[in-house]
């Protein structure tokens, strides 16, 4: 996942940070990986969170817009698109540094959150999709 963070926010020294995500209340079962490039050390740097969460009955848009929310750093930007073929449901949302990326398949939902000062949101959701087409074809 390193890799595709990088590929993500265009920057190289993306890397594994261990740490809690603050107020997240994710649930049990909820595995979190998040990337950063942290030699700024001013929290502004590029980052990438995945958030893999099971969960229990069917999954709707504002289920996935809650998952989001429980993990991206802004609510800005345009409201969520979906994204056809992606799981059961697919759905994006962007902002000038911001891309959020969230689909369920079957009883997973998967939110993939990039944040970057320098790369364009835009540009980072496309890099976002070819990483959540490829997880979802494994899960």
């Amino acid at each position: 996942m390193q890799m595709d963070a990088a590929m993500i926010t265009g920057d190289a020294a993306v890397a594994r940070y261990t740490g809690p995500i603050p107020s997240a209340g994710l649930g049990a079962g909820t595995s979190t990986c998040v990337y950063a490039d942290t030699s700024n050390n001013t929290g502004t740097g590029n980052t990438v969170v995945t958030v893999v969460e099971p969960v229990t009955g069917s999954v709707d848009a504002p289920i996935l817009e809650a998952a989001v929310a429980a993990v991206a750093r802004s609510s800005s930007g345009t409201a969520y698109t979906n994204v056809p073929g992606l799981g059961d449901l697919g759905l994006a949302r962007v902002s000038d540094t911001e891309a959020d990326f969230a689909f369920a398949k079957r009883s997973t939902v998967v939110v993939i959150v990039a944040t970057s000062p320098a790369k364009a949101g835009a540009d980072m959701l496309s890099a976002e999709e070819t990483v959540a087409r490829t997880l979802v074809a494994e899960l």
